[in-house]
């Protein structure tokens, strides 16, 4: 089994960075940096617990004022990555707050050796306009990772992060940055500018419509930024997001012989389970197939997940048919719970045939 990820903040590359920041300020004490972070309640703090702890030893242990420890945090910074070095962003969300001129100048210095997308997220509710105009610019730097730091951070609803509120409400303030951006040609910016249209989708699904027509002409990049800009719409068979995507929300479909490999399964196992799609239509068509699980949640009401199936072009009177499966492990963002489940066929949003399982624990039914 994997190690959990918190244990990437481990006492080795603890005692590394403690070397390190004595490198790059002559007073830092190595010793009480790592007595104050390695103590009997280490073992129990989380992963971003662990990533604030040592954010927060570092404001104390870095000699001067926010200024002069930024200095030292220059030099520290770049010898990390991945993970762990989300800390020193963490510090300036913590210790910057007072110098926001400062701190976004330090974000940007910091983001290409992990990420600054989190720590961001206060300066966008306390400086909004310092801040946005500050990215604006961050859209249009030669460093990718900036450029990506600019759509990322600003989400209004980035997953593991505060939401930010004025953006739910009016996402226009953000919208020019994710036009600078939308045919970037690193494909780590660009999909962050259609998970940002994404996050608008939920609150302003006609913003993120108007924007995918006004680009539908532009290059490959643009396209894919199309695309899953509205997988949101599409899951729920928005007949104007179907369209864009060169669907008919109304195309005529029936679905056939619906089989699943058991009606009782244990959880941890997998279900698999086959369809034949028939278009009964004299015109051909082009079919968004998803399937939809109903799970059970811990209070024994349910909630569907829907997966991406297949894209289909029929011809008047075809048929296909279609296999699939599906995992029903328990994973970091799933668990499964005992009880009666559901399992949908989607045709371009529309559940057009279903079965019913049950999902039991190992040994019972």
């Amino acid at each position: 089994m994997a190690a959990p990820l918190k244990e990437i903040f481990n006492e080795a590359e603890i005692r590394r960075l403690a070397k390190i920041a004595r490198q790059a300020d002559g007073k830092f004490s190595e010793s009480q940096f790592i007595a104050n972070l390695i103590n009997r309640d280490w073992k129990h703090l989380e992963l971003k617990q662990r990533m604030r702890r040592v954010a927060e030893e570092l404001g104390q242990n870095l000699k001067g004022d926010f200024a002069k420890q930024s200095v030292a945090l220059r030099k520290i910074a770049p010898q990390f990555s991945g993970l762990f070095g989300m800390s020193f962003p963490d510090y300036v969300e913590v210790y910057g707050k007072h110098d926001p001129e400062l701190s976004l100048e330090l974000l940007e210095f910091l983001t290409p050796f992990s990420s600054s997308e989190f720590a961001i997220r206060p300066f966008l509710l306390n400086e909004p306009d310092l801040t946005i105009r500050t990215m604006m610019k961050w859209s249009k730097s030669k460093n990718h990772h900036v450029r990506r730091l600019a759509s990322e951070g600003s989400r209004p609803r980035l997953p593991w992060a505060m939401a930010i509120p004025f953006l739910k409400k009016d996402p226009y303030p953000i919208l020019p940055i994710l036009y600078n951006l939308r045919s970037d040609k690193e494909d780590y910016v660009y999909r962050s500018v259609a998970n940002n249209l994404n996050d608008i989708s939920k609150d302003h699904p006609a913003i993120t419509l108007r924007i995918c027509k006004e680009w539908k002409d532009g290059p490959e990049e643009t396209q894919w930024v199309i695309k899953h800009a509205l997988r949101t719409l599409l899951k729920k068979g928005d007949p104007a997001a179907l369209k864009l995507q060169g669907h008919h929300h109304a195309a005529p479909a029936e679905i056939h012989q619906l089989r699943i490999s058991a009606n009782e399964l244990i959880i941890g196992t997998e279900i698999s389970f086959s369809c034949e799609l028939k278009n009964p239509s004299s015109k051909p068509h082009l079919y968004r197939v998803e399937y939809g699980i109903d799970y059970v949640k811990s209070n024994g009401k349910t909630s569907q997940k829907v997966f991406q199936w297949k894209k289909i072009n029929l011809r008047p009177g075809e048929s296909v048919k279609l296999n699939s499966k599906q995992s029903l492990a328990d994973m970091s963002t799933r668990k499964h719970y005992p009880g009666v489940h559901k399992l949908h066929v989607l045709i371009n949003g529309k559940s057009l045939n279903n079965k019913v399982f049950k999902l039991i624990n190992k040994g019972k039914s």
